[in-house]
């Protein structure tokens, strides 16, 4: 089973990549949506109202099913991509931090708490620290349950000595 997730993890990995050319082109068809939701936490007094779209079905791989575009306001370094560029760079930019969240999602399955996972494997050395395995996120903003993804990682460990 492990090899089957990590195998699971590097597809979507690689194909989250395709979100470089197809993120610009997806937010080309998005629909704004009929409201304006809060843009971060709703008890934050920072928090300004954006205007939401959606994506159309074929582009949905591309989308985070947790949050609606442009999604992640309630993260400082988003708003201002938000307040610098608009609604359509802020999307294009989370699709790409958040690379084929949508497909990773269908791969999924529902978590009791951040550390229900099958399995998951941490490291960390001079040069690379990451993860694989599965990765736990919250389904919604403010709403459970849980949701556990297949997930690898691999960073420059900045800051070592």
């Amino acid at each position: 089973m492990k090899l089957l997730d990590v195998c699971t993890a590097i597809f979507l990995e690689v194909f989250g990549w395709t979100a470089l050319v197809m993120a610009p082109i997806a937010i080309l068809f998005a629909h704004e949506e009929d409201y304006v939701s809060v843009g971060g936490w709703a008890d934050d007094p920072k928090a300004i109202k954006v205007k939401r779209v959606t994506l159309p079905a074929i582009f949905a791989w591309y989308d985070a099913p947790d949050d609606r575009l442009p999604g992640g306001m309630y993260e400082a370094e988003v708003l201002g991509w938000y307040q610098r560029y608009g609604w359509r760079v802020c999307s294009v930019l989370w699709m790409w931090r958040n690379r084929a969240f949508g497909l990773a999602w269908k791969f999924g399955r529902e978590a009791r708490s951040y550390s229900d996972v099958p399995w998951r494997f941490d490291f960390e050395n001079r040069l690379l620290r990451g993860m694989v395995g599965w990765k736990v996120y919250r389904k919604g903003l403010n709403s459970m349950p849980l949701w556990a993804v297949p997930s690898i990682s691999i960073r420059l460990n900045r800051g070592k000595p």
